[in-house]
């Protein structure tokens, strides 16, 4: 992709879902189509990782040829500047290849993780257009920034299980001066000013001690030659972050999000739930105004594509489309881009 897009420069390349492919031409391919000759409403589905071309084709498998999905690749520059910071220039740049799609319908969006965020994102301003959005789909997608829902609770028990215990200590003195000095030492405000102190003290340490390990993991990741600052590493790798990869999380740290009407569907895991708060919607239930529904699939995060998990998706993902399909009543359909090339190995 290296300059931004227009219609007449979008590629798209047809990708058998079993057999050997072109990866070359794959990676750069701006729109990968799987089952292009399915006679279903296509599933369009917004990367954000450059390795997620197999996931798609592994789903697109799963759900057979009748069900074709076009995969729209993430970008891809040659410097930091030209990536998109926010999700509304994202999709920006995302809509000369949709409307090189040239599609005439109810659109079906999808995306996994951060992808979801973009789909809805792409889908709101696709509405604001006056085309129609029969679903977004989401897969394993949290809310950005959403705090958990049961946050405030969870520390009650706590507190309560301090009080009681405290409780039992002071009604464990037999004599009355023992009960007072007790609580003498409890109320004494010089002994709340050390204990802060000590919670300041113990803070710092743990701020120098991630310091310390930041500096040697960019010291471990950064070229032969290269300037130690404005290095910027991942925090479960300690590699070096690549622009995408910093796009994201920029995208990610600015994202505002907003009440939506468009059709929701979540699939999530159950590690992402417990990641919520235990939140079954990953804190999208305050913002869906229109229809929604969620359901678990197997799996964690990373591993919802893999081959033992894919069993669980394919069949929901199949449902959740034919439901928008019945709803929106959507006839058979010709391939959205009729001219693309092979991507056969």
């Amino acid at each position: 992709m290296g300059a931004p897009k227009t219609p007449d420069r979008v590629s798209l390349l047809e990708v058998p879902v079993s057999g050997e492919i072109d990866r070359d031409r794959a990676a750069t391919a701006d729109v990968l189509v799987y089952n292009a000759n399915g006679t279903r409403p296509p599933l369009v589905t917004i990367r954000t990782w450059s390795k997620e071309g197999g996931h798609f084709r592994a789903l697109a498998r799963a759900l057979g040829p009748e069900q074709p999905i076009y995969s729209i690749a993430p970008p891809d520059f040659e410097t930091l500047e030209a990536y998109p910071r926010t999700t509304g220039e994202w999709v920006e740049q995302l809509m000369p290849i949709v409307r090189r799609l040239d599609f005439q319908g109810e659109w079906l969006l999808g995306g996994w993780s951060f992808g979801g965020v973009l789909a809805l994102e792409l889908g709101e301003r696709l509405a604001a257009e006056g085309q129609r959005i029969g679903l977004v789909l989401m897969i394993d997608t949290r809310r950005p920034k959403a705090r958990p829902e049961t946050k405030p609770g969870v520390r009650m028990p706590v507190r309560l299980r301090k009080l009681g215990r405290q409780i039992v200590e002071y009604s464990s003195f037999e004599t009355r001066r023992e009960r007072f000095a007790y609580l003498r030492e409890r109320l004494d405000p010089l002994r709340g000013i050390a204990k802060r102190r000590a919670r300041r003290e113990r803070r710092a340490a743990r701020a120098e001690k991630k310091r310390r390990r930041r500096a040697e993991r960019a010291a471990a990741a950064r070229p032969e030659g290269a300037p130690a600052e404005g290095l910027i590493v991942t925090r479960f790798t300690g590699e070096r972050m690549t622009f995408l990869q910093r796009a994201i999380h920029v995208a990610y740290l600015k994202y505002a999000s907003h009440p939506t009407q468009l059709p929701l569907a979540l699939m999530r895991t159950r590690e992402s739930r417990e990641r919520s708060g235990d939140d079954p919607g990953l804190g999208w239930w305050p913002l869906a105004r229109g229809r929604f529904s969620v359901e678990e699939i197997e799996g964690t995060h990373w591993t919802v594509f893999d081959p033992a998990c894919i069993e669980s998706l394919a069949p929901r993902v199949e449902s959740v489309l034919r439901e928008a399909v019945a709803a929106a009543g959507f006839k058979a359909h010709a391939p959205l881009a009729r001219t693309f090339e092979r991507g056969e190995g």
